[in-house]
């Protein structure tokens, strides 16, 4: 059962291809399997799929430190766009297809996934496409999380999130050296933390790319994957190579980086972010001009 779940989710093959590839079973057969499995692993992704603890961030930051100069970052928050082959079918009461249509013009989930360079820490799939990463955001566990989390580490984020003391984003208008320096560094760090992830996800199982299912079975799928994942990851599982994929599939993962979600927001929260980055950004930048000299 496990064999043909699995080469369903890492070949993108239709059910009926499946079921012939695993021994001549039946399309529905291969539909029943995969079910099954997906569900076995969406009951256990609690035990896969889990905040890190405080030694766990220290350890996480102190690498990025060591490759990137920053110190107390421990992973980093983006929306990953699934997309569907087509309309998605099974929406609840009061939804329509046209809600998951994202700003790049085709039908997807808009998933959150936070991440450091290697496991995932929180995924939601439950949003539409054409719904903001900041919503996103604002309604999720893992803003709960850094908001009980009295440690002083953080994570990073593009521009769609909203600054805070725990969540660092670039500056989104730079003047200075400083700014710019800052931001390459905390930039390439969120694409080992967030987008090289994706792309790791997306090779091991190519069904993200593409999603036939009704909408609940897709929302399953791409957590089933996300456990396996860290699965993989568990055990150093080589990520396989890209195979040939087709060119309108390979840029669905950025998310909606186009606007500031801090011009959306006021008062002292912001204030003291932007202070808190001020600081954070100069004792970086003090620290790299030494280490330069």
């Amino acid at each position: 059962m496990v064999a043909v779940a699995l080469n369903q989710l890492c070949g993108v093959s239709f059910q009926r291809t499946n079921g012939l590839a695993s021994g001549g079973l039946s399309q529905n057969a291969s539909r029943v399997i995969t079910s099954r499995v997906v569900e076995a692993l969406v009951t256990v992704h609690h035990e896969w799929i889990r905040f890190p603890t405080v030694n766990e961030m220290r350890e996480t930051s102190l690498r990025f430190f060591r490759k990137f100069g920053l110190p107390d970052i421990f992973g980093a928050v983006d929306g990953c766009h699934m997309r569907f082959e087509k309309a998605p079918q099974g929406l609840p009461q009061g939804q329509r297809s046209d809600d998951y249509i994202c700003r790049k013009g085709f039908h997807s989930l808009n998933v959150q996934i936070c991440s450091n360079d290697k496991v995932i820490y929180d995924v939601d799939a439950g949003w539409p496409g054409s719904v903001h990463d900041a919503r996103v955001f604002r309604t999720s566990r893992l803003r709960d999380f850094l908001e009980r989390d009295q440690s002083r580490y953080m994570i990073a984020a593009d521009s769609a999130y909203p600054i805070s003391l725990k969540v660092m984003k670039h500056y989104e208008r730079p003047t200075i050296q400083m700014h710019h320096t800052f931001n390459r560094r905390l930039n390439g760090l969120r694409t080992v933390s967030s987008e090289n992830v994706y792309g790791r996800l997306k090779q091991r199982f190519p069904i993200l790319r593409q999603l036939r299912m009704f909408l609940v079975s897709s929302q399953k799928v791409v957590l089933a994957c996300c456990v396996l994942h860290n699965m993989s990851e568990a055990f150093k599982d080589v990520v396989p190579a890209l195979g040939i994929v087709p060119a309108h599939l390979l840029d669905d993962d950025a998310g909606d980086e186009d606007e500031d979600e801090d011009d959306n927001d006021d008062g002292e929260r912001l204030t003291l972010a932007r202070a808190h980055r001020d600081t954070y950004a100069n004792n970086f930048y003090a620290a790299y001009r030494n280490a330069n000299q």
